[in-house]
């Protein structure tokens, strides 16, 4: 189902009028590259809780425009702080939000078939042959700013980052799971993922560098919890739960074998 009728179907207006039933229902909407980890989480949660969860992914940039200019009800997480701060802004019924008990770091991928080598340190970069360097767009995807942010703190001799450097290879997608099939597809081509995308797409890509747990920017995911038509007292006690139900060692455990880390600020 496409995120736009996703949506729409949970507008007051696009449906028949709101239920108790409804009501009941916990709606996830997360960024794409939680996808298998929010899936895990949420039906793990509804087993133990007895609470339907539903779900609806996109890139966290395209779900937040769409979430701030309606009135769907449910939980929204972000990769970044940025499109929670976007939709908290334009919706006066968030209930409640918070920074998720997980995180995530960069690795520079390529295609099993490609000839590019791997390198040990992430000055060694600048010397790799590449036609494109594939990413999220560093203007609006949160995996392409955390990947510029990074390749600017990595200072070559000269006094110029790997950034100024590859600047001009940049090939920018929409979202990062985008750049992960571009970078399957052409095999001259890196991409900068996230470490759970390399571990997720194993079978297609292979690790040309991948970022220490302490390389700055420190990738962490947020949420916020929205109530839409219903009242907010139901929304926050299922928001924390859920939240609550992320710090289980059930829950600990699904994310540390989905590669998503422990934010060093938590």
């Amino acid at each position: 189902m496409s995120v736009v009728l996703s949506l729409c179907l949970l507008v007051s207006g696009c449906s028949s009028r709101n239920t108790r039933d409804d009501e009941a229902i916990l709606w996830i909407h997360a960024a794409s590259s939680l996808e298998e980890l929010i899936r895990g989480l949420g039906d793990a949660f509804s087993e133990k809780n007895g609470i339907e969860v539903r779900y609806n992914f996109a890139g966290s940039n395209t779900l937040a425009q769409q979430i701030a200019g309606s009135r769907v009800s449910g939980i929204f997480v972000s990769a970044d702080e940025y499109w929670t701060d976007f939709v908290v802004e334009r919706r006066a019924d968030v209930v409640d939000r918070a920074k998720m008990p997980f995180g995530n770091s960069l690795a520079v991928v390529t295609a099993h078939r490609s000839g590019i080598r791997s390198v040990e340190a992430p000055e060694a970069l600048a010397d790799l042959e590449v036609e494109y360097w594939v990413m999220g767009n560093p203007e609006s995807v949160p995996a392409g700013r955390y990947a510029r942010a990074w390749l600017e703190s990595i200072s070559l001799i000269g006094d110029d980052s790997l950034w100024a450097i590859v600047s001009d290879k940049i090939s920018p997608t929409l979202s990062v799971r985008s750049a992960v099939a571009q970078v399957s597809r052409v095999p001259g081509s890196v991409g900068v993922v996230y470490r759970s995308d390399l571990l997720r797409f194993s079978k297609d890509l292979k690790p040309v560098y991948v970022s220490r747990s302490d390389d700055l920017p420190i990738i962490t995911y947020y949420a916020v919890s929205l109530s839409g038509d219903y009242p907010k007292g139901g929304s926050e006690q299922r928001f924390e739960a859920f939240v609550e139900f992320l710090r289980t060692e059930p829950a600990r455990m699904l994310i540390d074998d989905l590669g998503f880390s422990r934010p060093l600020s938590l």
